[in-house]
């Protein structure tokens, strides 16, 4: 492929954001593996105090359970499931 064609074909391709689903408490997870294989994501967080009957801890909770948003190239959106 020429260096002409190779840069109309980049941009052609087009990078969008989508929501992921995720097994339930398994966003942090994901977005660590996202991150490994170099891919963009987003996975916002929100400090709350949770209770037990002996302590209270600061724990990070996804703001949206169950997704990741990731922003990947539309020809390779369906590379994730592997």
């Amino acid at each position: 492929m020429t260096e002409a064609k190779r840069s109309f074909a980049m941009l052609d391709s087009k990078s969008y954001w989508y929501a992921v689903y995720t097994k339930p408490r398994w966003e942090k997870k994901v977005a660590c593996l996202l991150d490994e294989k170099g891919i963009e994501n987003y996975c916002p967080l929100n400090k709350v105090v949770k209770q037990w009957s002996d302590r209270k801890k600061v724990v990070l909770e996804p703001v949206f359970k169950s997704y990741v948003f990731v922003k990947i190239l539309e020809d390779k959106k369906w590379d994730l499931k592997k």
